[in-house]
């Protein structure tokens, strides 16, 4: 073979021909702090449980991917649960801290509920992570930073072929209407599900009557960008409950871009 082809050591990924003691592997890291607000405000806190959630902060590294993440619950702000309950100090529930490594983070901010138990959400923060920053350096110790949670209210009504749809309720249960606003960039995703229960219906030998009108209006807080909006009717499968309305339960695409800010 030619010299010239042959591969190199480090090609071959040979190890040093002699042992290499003292090798220091330095790891460096950087405290950081701050607080969490909604739209330049305290977010809203209802605690019933000392482990309902109150938010999720993370920090994901844009090139090498570590991430970390604080969870704060109720008893972080220090409630504690009783028959009525201490005070929460939302303050010290929703400021944080982390140690991190020197590099560009992607921070997202969300409530936080701890889904398969009895506890909530505890504030008023979408569980739907928001990206605060997209590319965040970090090369030194870095406190107070806020990170600003923005969310817009948005309210409407569903219509089949520009009236109100029909509806035939026989439990509450049964689906009425679902609407759903995906983000198009970031593919933040909010959900409203109307069941007839929404329209004030109970079901008994004769049943209340429905409102209409009420069961198919629809209302969330969202974050600011552009979505594409479904609609369709609501089958709640795997039960004994049904799409109580006359709208078909496949997704329409109503609006391809709808810009909400």
């Amino acid at each position: 073979m030619d010299a010239r082809t042959m591969p190199s050591r480090a090609q071959l990924c040979l190890l040093p021909e002699k042992p290499t003691p003292n090798i220091v592997l330095n790891v460096k890291t950087l405290p950081i702090s701050g607080s969490v607000t909604l739209n330049g405000k305290l977010p809203e806190l209802g605690c019933k449980y000392t482990s309902d959630g109150v938010m999720q902060v993370t920090f994901k590294e844009t090139t090498w991917g570590y991430t970390f993440t604080r969870t704060h619950y109720c008893k972080t702000g220090g409630f504690t649960a009783g028959s009525n309950g201490t005070p929460v100090d939302a303050k010290k529930a929703v400021a944080w801290n982390m140690v991190v490594y020197p590099g560009t983070y992607k921070v997202t901010v969300s409530g936080y509920d701890p889904y398969g138990s009895t506890y909530k959400n505890a504030s008023n923060l979408p569980t739907v992570k928001q990206i605060i920053h997209k590319a965040l350096k970090i090369q030194q110790p870095t406190p107070n930073i806020v990170l600003n949670v923005q969310t817009i209210a948005i309210a409407g009504t569903v219509t089949l072929n520009g009236k109100l749809p029909g509806i035939t309720c026989k439990y509450t249960s049964d689906g009425v209407m679902q609407v759903t606003f995906k983000e198009t960039t970031w593919g933040y995703t909010f959900t409203r599900t109307n069941y007839c229960k929404t329209g004030g219906f109970s079901a008994g030998s004769n049943g209340t009557p429905v409102d209409a009108n009420k069961a198919f209006s629809w209302a969330l807080v969202v974050y600011p960008g552009t979505y594409r909006v479904t609609v369709s009717g609501y089958d709640p499968y795997g039960s004994t409950y049904k799409n109580a309305s006359t709208l078909p339960t496949v997704a329409q695409i109503v609006v391809p871009k709808l810009l909400v800010k």
